[in-house]
């Protein structure tokens, strides 16, 4: 049964560093447990102190707006527990509860003996792990080609774009880590769900093990006017439309991506995490079509 959250405890930290309670925040004065005041739905967390992770380092909000006990309530908001999930996928952390509420938890945490016999394992959303068949994406077009002069053993040409080879689709896989706080285990999110999580208590377990709405963009740079990036699986595709330039040419275009992770709540849609941009280049090639022949186009798999 997971401990009440009250002022003094800290967060359990998820890469960025575990931060204290925004003393500012707090809504409710005047119940106590223990001579501290209780923490409760929408309160926030010192952003200020929750900075690092990434390079250079950063911060960002630390709001009690995910869940929250469904039972019990203060003032009319809901308490938060032990192992409730933040905003940003940190998780609320009692050290060393004396009251408690709800049914379920998620049972004793192991490793943590400063934490007592009465703390419940917390799991906080670490890195999104996302991966392309290939980082680099090639598309082909056909051109046919005429002498015009030049020697036998060097002669000269002219080229003529002909059509494309086909079309441009290329799809990633994802994942998000969900990291069991205590021993360290490694579960994975992904858009089917979370597999292998121990039972965790109402509202957390729903949450962990629905797959997670992600989104995706293009950060830096564009791609060609044809292609496409859906926000909503990262697929690329695309009937190329445009011709570049000669048999043998390149034109390669730099496509970082930088993929953001949402909860969505009844209160709001908050951004859990944002990971180093994935690089991508784009390669468009073409291929040589000698005289009324049309040519094979390369059996490309993206």
């Amino acid at each position: 049964m997971p401990g009440i959250i009250t002022e003094t405890d800290m967060t359990q930290g998820h890469c960025w560093p575990s931060t204290s309670i925004d003393p500012n925040s707090i809504r409710d004065t005047n119940v106590f447990i223990n001579n501290k005041r209780i923490i409760g739905f929408g309160d926030k967390y010192l952003e200020a102190a929750h900075i690092g992770c990434t390079s250079p380092p950063t911060t960002h909000p630390v709001i009690a707006n995910i869940i929250a006990s469904p039972t019990v309530f203060v003032n009319n908001i809901p308490v938060l527990r032990d192992g409730d999930p933040l905003s940003c996928g940190d998780v609320a952390n009692s050290q060393g509860a004396s009251v408690f509420a709800d049914g379920g938890g998620f049972g004793p945490v192991t490793g943590l003996p400063d934490f007592g016999p009465s703390a419940t394992t917390g799991y906080t959303i670490g890195k999104m792990i996302l991966e392309y068949p290939s980082s680099s994406i090639r598309v082909y077009g056909k051109y046919t080609r005429q002498r015009v002069g030049g020697t036998f053993a060097n002669p000269t040409y002219t080229y003529s774009f002909q059509d494309w080879c086909g079309p441009l689709y290329i799809e990633p896989t994802w994942k998000i880590e969900i990291i069991e706080e205590g021993t360290g285990n490694v579960y994975y999110n992904t858009k089917d769900g979370t597999e292998g999580l121990p039972q965790l208590q109402p509202g957390v377990d729903e949450l962990l093990r629905s797959p997670m709405p992600v989104k995706f963009r293009v950060d830096e740079g564009n791609l060609p006017s044809w292609a496409n990036l859906d926000e909503n699986t990262g697929i690329i595709q695309g009937n190329p439309s445009e011709q570049f330039g000669q048999s043998g040419e390149s034109g390669i275009l730099s496509i970082p991506f930088k993929v953001n992770g949402y909860i969505s709540s009844t209160e709001s849609e908050s951004n859990i995490r944002t990971i180093p941009s994935v690089m991508l280049t784009l390669g468009i090639s073409g291929i040589i079509v000698g005289g009324q022949n049309p040519g094979i186009c390369p059996n490309i798999k993206y």
